[in-house]
């Protein structure tokens, strides 16, 4: 604001040199030079009354006022406030008629005096409401005007494109809906593969996934033949028509899939859970058999009684021990194969091969879990959670059953 100042008063411009003393009043306001403010409004004001600016005028009392009240002097910021009121109601000034109005309104609760502010701030919104009740109009009446004018040349132009919008408009519906028939079949591929991991033969999944293509192909085809769909591009309209069905067809068959799933995945969860609660009826061996699992080399072994031992988990060339000791949960490493360890353990009944990578010692397993994807069974020492192939649940019950 200083470099306008000495700019403007080097050109000696009056509206610049009002402009830039009200500015530099209007910045030392906000940083606490109450004084320097004052004086420079003022000049902005002798030059405003020198040019006759009545608004020049008004807008400088509101700021004047603003100094006054932060100094404090409320009697001259309530003067310099009412007269831009004068100032500006007499030129018809809206906007700074209404800043003047809240001023004052805010003045006066400084004063403790609430009849009075609540008065001009009465005023204040009632303008406020006004100058935005005209703005509008003038708007309305600016974009009505401009409609009238523009119209014909719109209704021209849109003619002329109509066929141009109409084709673009086919090409996106086209775009939208193969871009869900592609989500759709996303979608569904994923439900199907989780699904498959429930179901035990893919075949069946195949199966129902060819019977329902087929549906749908036969679907479009009768849509197609009796919906007199004419012209040498037949072979496009019956895709167009497949492409609608599916669209139609998508989300029924993708609720139905995912209640299929939720159903076999509630029968999964009621298994685990009476298997769980039969693991817990059973009772341990009370006979203490010690068994001795030895490695490739025939040199190294591990000797420990059977009920000490929660499974054995295949680790590349290596099979890991994991059993109970007196310090607790206990994994040793043997240089063997998982069916070499299950072959040392034959005989044992309770002791079964669970997964391709697990065997478990069925009394001492804690809990059965199970969600879409199978069974997990847990033991209370570990964290480790142990997966069931799809065969196993089957046997297990009948070995728990059996025990119980």
């Amino acid at each position: 604001y200083y470099n306008s100042l000495l700019i403007e008063q080097q050109l000696n411009n009056p509206e610049g040199i009002y402009f830039a003393l009200y500015g530099i009043a209007g910045v030392d306001l906000l940083r606490g030079k109450t004084d320097s403010a004052l004086e420079n409004i003022k000049k902005a004001m002798e030059i405003s009354r020198e040019s006759g600016d009545l608004a020049g005028i008004a807008r400088c009392n509101i700021e004047m006022g603003k100094i006054y009240r932060a100094k404090f002097d409320y009697k001259n910021a309530i003067v310099s406030f009412k007269e831009s009121i004068l100032i500006a109601d007499s030129i018809n000034y809206l906007s700074e008629l209404n800043d003047a109005y809240f001023e004052l309104s805010e003045t006066y609760s400084d004063l403790n005096d609430f009849t009075n502010a609540y008065y001009y701030l009465y005023k204040h919104l009632s303008l406020n409401d006004s100058i935005n009740n005209l703005e509008i109009n003038s708007r309305i009446a600016d974009i009505a005007a401009k409609y009238e004018l523009e119209k014909k040349e719109k209704e021209i132009e849109y003619f002329k494109k109509e066929s141009e919008l109409q084709q673009q408009k086919n090409k996106s519906e086209k775009k939208s809906r193969y871009y869900l028939i592609a989500s759709f079949m996303l979608a569904l591929t994923l439900a199907l593969s989780n699904l498959k991991r429930i179901i035990k033969r893919g075949r069946q999944i195949l199966l129902l996934t060819a019977i329902l293509a087929g549906l749908l192909l036969i679907l479009s085809l009768v849509i197609f033949l009796f919906g007199n769909y004419d012209g040498a591009n037949s072979l496009a309209k019956f895709f167009e028509v497949l492409a609608d069905v599916i669209t139609i067809a998508a989300l029924p068959i993708l609720v139905s899939v995912l209640l299929i799933e939720r159903v076999l995945l509630n029968k999964k969860l009621k298994t685990a859970k009476v298997l769980s609660e039969s693991i817990h009826k059973m009772q341990k061996p009370v006979d203490d058999i010690e068994i001795k699992l030895i490695a490739d080399n025939d040199k190294d072994y591990i000797e420990l009684n059977l009920n000490k031992l929660l499974f054995i988990e295949a680790n590349d060339n290596y099979s890991a021990i994991c059993y109970v000791s007196s310090t607790g949960f206990k994994k040793v490493l043997l240089r063997s194969t998982l069916k070499r360890m299950s072959y040392q353990l034959e005989g044992n009944e309770d002791v079964v091969r669970c997964h391709k990578s697990y065997i478990v010692n069925v009394p001492n397993i804690d809990r059965v879990s199970g969600n879409a994807q199978g069974y997990k069974l847990h033991f209370s020492e570990t964290d480790i959670e142990i997966p069931v192939s799809r065969n196993f649940p089957k046997e297990l019950i009948h070995r728990i059953k059996a025990k119980v």
